[in-house]
Order: C-alpha cells, then sequence, then structure tokens
C-alpha cells in the first residue's frame, strides 16, 4: 500500500508531463497539418504541369512527386507519434489511477 502511494506520487508529475505533450502535439499537428499538405498538393501539381507542358522529363517529375509524397505524409507521422504519446499517456494513468 505505501509503495503504491509512492509510486502514485512519482508517477503524477509524469503524467502531467505527458498531458500537456499530448495536448501540445494535437495543436502543432493541427495547425501545421493544412500547411503540409498544401505545399504537397503545390508540389504535385508543379510535377504534372512540367510534364504535361513539356519542361521536365520523367525522371525529374518523379522525383518530385516523391518529394509531394514525402511532404503529404509528414503530418501522417506526427499523428502516429501523438496517438503513442496518448496511449503512454492513458496507460500511465491506468497504473496511477488503478482503473
Amino acid at each position: 500500500m505505501l509503495i503504491r502511494i509512492f509510486l502514485r506520487l512519482v508517477l503524477m508529475p509524469v503524467a502531467l508531463a505527458l498531458t500537456i505533450l499530448k495536448w501540445l502535439c494535437a495543436f502543432v499537428l493541427h495547425c501545421s497539418g493544412w500547411i503540409f499538405r498544401l505545399l504537397a498538393m503545390i508540389f504535385f501539381l508543379t510535377a504534372i504541369g512540367s510534364y504535361a507542358f513539356g519542361l521536365e522529363g520523367g525522371r525529374e517529375v518523379l522525383r518530385m512527386l516523391g518529394v509531394a509524397f514525402l511532404v503529404f505524409l509528414i503530418p501522417a507521422i506526427a499523428g502516429w507519434i501523438t496517438i503513442g504519446i496518448a496511449t503512454a499517456d492513458a496507460w500511465l494513468k491506468m497504473v496511477i489511477y488503478g482503473r
């Protein structure tokens, strides 16, 4: 019983830090997600347009499409990290409060 109380006292600041980090990551993800998707769309349309008008060859267009895909994936990866932080936060609160 005494060990459980001590464990709760030690892990409460960690749970608070994880909660703050989770909300901060969610805020940054929502604010920057549309910027990265807009940037990916610009890369994508530039690649398609430059190929359609014959400004670039196929190899350069594939590079631009690859960059567009990678820029599009940045918010998805940040979302996975945010989900991992939220899962760790929920698990830690379950350990602390015994629910």
